[in-house]
């Protein structure tokens, strides 16, 4: 928890957020088809878009500025679902392609150069074909009808346009990954902060290899387990987000530069071309072991100092390469550099450091699990989340730290939910950073719920001394779990490093909705109180800081 200064000038910083604009057009020219082969699979085209999939004709991905000269080797990529008198048109000029093509093509002046950057098929245009980096309209044609159309704004060097539900622009260096099933398998869960040894007990027994992907790291007790698994012989690391909300604590300076001197490796991901606004997720990688968490590795959260958080640890070693894929993925680029380089560029900032006591009311579990699913954020894991609402039958339970507006395509798959008769209840955080406007999202939805008589209903929690507060980012939808660090908004689900698991066990969501269902109790409110604020003045207060936080670069919830 920072300071009330400190959160003053954070929430200063995102009233001036402001937004950007669309820019001029190119031309295009023709030439006859020559196609280069290429090799996408088909649940590639279907992750690339929510419409240009085998049944469906889209433009799927746009790459306008290289950090190349001129640009050579940028290209459009269409997907064909059947063949016809196919065009590409920015308004101006039009490109013809192949008349007897299906599936994904990459449209390009470059093929010689493009096929080295992309596993499409490519196809050969005339030299003239240009796409403007200052963002245009682009239309996709059969027999001169359109049958899609894209826009797209400004292209910083490097970055892909992606067609996805949030038609995001994909930073240089980031491959967008699919969600990845890994089999059935046993499953541990637990709650913080009733049981803090759980995330330890796998690094504490590890010979092979320990790595922890991190917001911060600022936990003695996992840097006391890390060393000495180090000094088991195991391959042991630490990866954290170099540019946390708040700055980088001196406790966490302090334990870094005790992990390195011991002989630990610690990387930082940061500097202006970071792939992620943040790199947020919470997981350690143990031999054949995978960790997932909602809390960071601090006292507050793994510590078992302060925060409601919910884990898995899982024991399945399909879940665990899953995972080091992605922490591999995520080292491996030049925004990533070592803890020696970077703390020589940083102050520290003195934060508190949270020192509660709590009772153990859950005890951790094991379970077995038909199924497991690897999410991640940006690319699969808000898509996720709305598949697993969108099939909900009977019950959805959802806890966050807050939600950013009702308009967020997550928090509409919920509020859907409940208007097709599942009974959806939301728990949100009462943090004194947070309350106001949790407490307004809460009023403002349930007197939507009341007004069209459908089953929802949204609290702001009370701990009543069992936690400090929620910081856990959980979902259960009748018998699949979500546990991760995915938060419900559009910075988390398009711009963060998130990590989740999507659980499929009957026995896991019975264990989560009973720690859910102990922490819905209160003593104050009966479950509608909430509904009914006198005057409106909470509502309109709490969305006008809603409106706010839409746009913002940096949300409070990352602080932590």
């Amino acid at each position: 928890m920072r300071s009330n200064a400190l959160v003053l000038a954070v929430v200063c910083s995102l009233l001036a957020v402001g937004l950007g604009t669309i820019g001029s057009t190119p031309v295009f020219a023709l030439e006859s088809p020559a196609i280069q082969s290429g090799n996408v699979t088909e649940a590639e085209i279907e992750t690339e878009t929510e419409t240009g999939t085998k049944n469906h004709s889209a433009i799927i991905k746009v790459y306008p500025n290289l950090p190349v000269p001129q640009n050579r080797g940028e290209y459009v990529v269409v997907t064909l679902a059947q063949p016809g008198n196919w065009t590409l048109t920015d308004g101006v000029s039009t490109v013809s392609l192949p008349r007897n093509h299906t599936g994904p093509i990459a449209v390009t002046r470059d093929p010689h150069l493009t096929q080295n950057i992309t596993r499409y098929p490519v196809y050969e245009t005339a030299s003239r074909f240009r796409l403007s980096q200052d963002g245009e309209t682009l239309t996709l044609k059969r027999d001169g009808k359109m049958v899609d159309k894209i826009a797209y704004d400004r292209a910083t060097e490097g970055d892909r346009w992606h067609r996805n539900a949030s038609q995001q622009w994909i930073p240089e260096g980031l491959t967008l990954r699919e969600t990845v099933n890994t089999g059935p398998a046993t499953v541990e869960t637990f709650v913080l902060p009733d049981t803090p040894a759980q995330p330890i007990e796998p690094i504490a027994t590890a010979t092979d290899r320990v790595h922890i992907g991190a917001y911060t790291f600022e936990s003695w007790t996992a840097a006391k387990a890390l060393v000495e698994a180090h000094d088991r012989g195991a391959n042991v690391s630490v990866l954290v987000d170099g540019n946390p909300v708040g700055g980088v604590s001196e406790q966490q300076k302090s334990v870094l530069d005790t992990l390195v001197a011991e002989g630990v490796t610690v990387h930082v991901l940061g500097g202006d071309r970071s792939r992620f606004r943040f790199h947020h997720p919470k997981y350690a990688i143990a031999d054949d072991n995978a960790v997932v968490l909602t809390e960071n590795w601090k006292p507050a959260g793994t510590g078992g100092k302060e925060s409601r958080g919910w884990g898995v640890r899982i024991e399945n070693n399909r879940t665990a390469n899953e995972l080091y894929t992605v922490y591999h993925h995520d080292t491996g680029w030049k925004d990533t550099v070592s803890w020696e380089t970077y703390r020589t560029q940083i102050d520290t900032t003195e934060q508190p450091v949270a020192a509660g006591e709590f009772e153990t009311a859950h005890r951790a579990k094991k379970h077995t699990a038909d199924q497991v699913s690897v999410l991640t954020a940006p690319g699969n894991a808000e898509d996720a989340v709305v598949k697993m609402l969108r099939s909900a039958e009977d019950e959805v339970l959802i806890m966050q730290p807050q939600l950013a507006s009702p308009q967020q395509r997550m928090v509409r798959a919920a509020v859907a939910a409940a208007k097709r008769g599942v009974d959806v209840k939301i728990l949100l955080s009462d943090a004194w950073y947070s309350n106001e406007e949790n407490n307004a999202i809460a009023a403002h939805m349930n007197r939507q719920a009341d007004a069209g008589n459908y089953p929802l209903a949204v609290r702001v929690d009370e701990p009543n001394g069992r936690y400090g507060k929620i910081h856990a980012k959980g979902l259960v939808v009748d018998n699949t779990t979500i546990v991760g660090s995915l938060n419900w908004n559009d910075n988390s689900a398009r711009e963060n490093r998130e990590v989740a698991v999507q659980i499929e066990s009957a026995e896991v969501a019975t264990y989560y909705r009973s720690v859910f269902a102990a922490d819905w109790q209160t003593d104050k409110h009966d479950e509608r109180t909430v509904r009914y604020v006198e005057g409106g003045v909470l509502i309109l207060i709490g969305l006008i800081a809603i409106g706010t936080i839409a746009y913002a670069h940096r949300s409070i919830i990352f602080a932590e």
